[in-house]
């Protein structure tokens, strides 16, 4: 197998779980959102609250967030500084998306993975319970904000080898040309 089908490979795997995540987003944006309109008419019609809206709604927000990070990466509609980007060239700027987009984004996720690996390790070990009505197992929002922040860093790294792939195209280009 040639490295470039290797690299292919790899990027359609990851744009795939890419797509997962955000497919689940998207599934979890819904339920929160009926979980909303189910508390605005139960308050409304018959004077009462889900006592777990509000805890939910939080899980699925951090459930959106988490699964999301992977494909906002993927398409790159993450934060820029864009007046430091549009003031360089394109070969420093992809050097700039290297180094601040990818690399350090890639190790801060990766401690962050680390973090929440340890607490929902914690939360199964101490059998944690939120203290709300609802008595939910911490591991469980936990659990997917890890695996969440684990997409993310799959992600990250694919485009990382894209970067580097992408280099290497350029640099043969380049050398043909010249």
């Amino acid at each position: 197998m040639k490295i470039r089908e290797v690299f292919s490979t790899i990027d359609r795997l990851v744009g795939r779980i890419s797509s997962a995540g955000i497919l689940l987003s998207a599934i979890a944006l819904a339920a929160m959102g009926a979980l909303i309109v189910i508390e605005i008419l139960a308050r409304k019609l018959f004077h009462t609250s889900v006592h777990i809206a509000i805890e939910y709604t939080g899980y699925s927000l951090a459930l959106m967030m988490a699964f999301s990070l992977a494909d906002v990466t993927r398409r790159k509609v993450h934060l820029n500084v864009v007046i430091v980007r549009d003031r360089l060239n394109a070969r420093h700027r992809r050097y700039l998306e290297l180094v601040f987009s990818l690399l350090l984004f890639l190790g801060y996720n990766i401690v962050l993975t680390g973090v929440c690996f340890r607490l929902f390790m914690q939360s199964l070990e101490l059998d944690a319970h939120s203290g709300g009505i609802s008595h939910t197992p911490l591991w469980i929002p936990q659990s997917v904000l890890f695996l969440g922040l684990i997409l993310a860093d799959i992600q990250v790294a694919g485009s990382i080898i894209q970067w580097f792939k992408r280099s290497t195209v350029e640099s043969g280009l380049k050398k043909t040309e010249g």
